[in-house]
């Protein structure tokens, strides 16, 4: 969710023109009941035609880095740079049971704070990270009872649409970076061959006490990463 980047995106507004975007069905974005690659690629494209964009440095973490690497084969006279987070083009069997059945349960209709949520799910998540990310999906409705922004429905449903693979004809090839985390198995050194196949001008570096939530693990490795990068 793109509130998320918002202090990475300010610091960084000083350089570039930032767009902090919410795919479907997170954030503060619409809710539909499809979800893949193709359809939000096409939303990005819209999003990007809409406001002009050219000469474009993109970023994406997790699933977002997925929409990314579609985007930027689809579409790479747009693309300048690429950067993709702690994922790879390869299928990756996902699961997030734990985390789905957390949400779900949440009684939120019994939840009056913050707090309360944090405490309901700290019985059910033990990543600090990952619970932070989860909890900041929720916000108060027009009846003043808090609710989840992600359709965490469609999202559950299409879990396995989520992690397939790139289509292997897709191929970008202008600079790429992909940035891994050191506690994290999304990237692992075997994975270089299918990563150089789709994006043979790239290059991995790991961010050293990350998991999979790299930007907020270490930001200040990350933010030193993709400055080198993006202002190289």
């Amino acid at each position: 969710m793109s509130d998320n980047w918002l202090t990475y995106g300010k610091k960084n507004s000083e350089y570039f023109e930032v767009h902090l975007v919410d795919h479907r069905n997170h954030g503060s974005s619409f809710h539909s009941d499809e979800m893949n690659y193709t359809v939000m690629t096409e939303d990005l494209k819209r999003y990007i035609d809409h406001y002009n964009l050219s000469d474009i440095l993109l970023m994406g973490h997790s699933m977002g880095g997925k929409v990314s690497m579609n985007f930027a084969c689809m579409y790479p006279e747009l693309i300048s740079k690429l950067i993709v987070i702690d994922i790879c083009p390869k299928k990756y069997k996902i699961n997030f049971t734990d985390l789905f059945n957390a949400i779900h349960d949440m009684p939120l209709e019994d939840i009056s704070s913050r707090k309360s949520a944090e405490e309901f799910m700290e019985k059910r998540i033990s990543n600090y990270g990952i619970r932070q990310f989860i909890l900041k999906g929720l916000y108060r409705g027009d009846d003043d009872l808090l609710a989840w922004r992600f359709n965490s429905k469609v999202l559950e449903r299409e879990i396995v649409e989520i992690g397939k693979e790139l289509p292997s004809s897709f191929s970008f090839e202008k600079e790429t970076l992909f940035l891994s985390g050191e506690k994290s198995d999304y990237i692992v050194d075997a994975d270089s061959e299918i990563i150089k196949h789709h994006f043979p001008n790239s290059k991995i570096v790991e961010i050293k006490n990350a998991g999979h939530w790299v930007q907020s693990d270490n930001p200040e490795d990350f933010s030193q990463q993709t400055d080198l990068f993006l202002r190289g």
